[in-house]
């Protein structure tokens, strides 16, 4: 399961047939349900900013509380630009 941080992200990446999923913005971690995602493996591919890292760091927290296994993706060798994400992926 791909977690990222904005809706828009979760649809592009479902256009390329990936299983993905968001609470929304990088705000939004603390007000959402992660039940359904318990002992799951959870990839989290966060924003090219220090909200996308802060973002992150929060959900991981969540999941990890939850029994999931949870791994990030190293956004630095994608070349993206500050405040890229999975859309300019």
């Amino acid at each position: 399961m791909l977690i990222v941080e904005g809706e828009k992200c979760v649809e592009s990446l479902t256009k390329l047939d990936m299983l993905a999923t968001t609470s929304g913005s990088c705000t939004s971690a603390s007000g959402t349900d992660w039940t359904p995602l318990a002992g799951r493996h959870c990839l989290l591919w966060q924003d090219n900013d220090k909200a996308g890292a802060d973002y992150v760091q929060s959900v991981t927290s969540y999941l990890l509380a939850l029994g999931c296994t949870v791994e990030m993706i190293d956004v630095e060798p994608l070349g993206l630009s500050d405040k890229g994400d999975a859309v300019d992926w």
